[in-house]
């Protein structure tokens, strides 16, 4: 198996139809063999490194 970890923050999904966003990075996987194994709740280093925003851990599955 493969695994790959993508990290979503929390001005990724904000704006208009947040839902969308998330749906079409699925499916762009989904279409590239790949499938969800978690989606966990995580801190995440902002950008310019002062503080932690509020994310996502998308994790994904693959065979080899």
């Amino acid at each position: 198996m493969e695994y790959d970890v993508e990290t979503l923050r929390e001005s990724w999904w904000s704006g208009s139809q947040p839902g969308q966003k998330l749906k079409a990075l699925l499916n762009e996987r989904a279409r590239a063999g790949w499938k969800v194994l978690h989606i966990l709740e995580a801190d995440v280093k902002s950008r310019t490194g002062l503080g932690n925003k509020e994310g996502l851990l998308v994790v994904f599955e693959r065979s080899s």
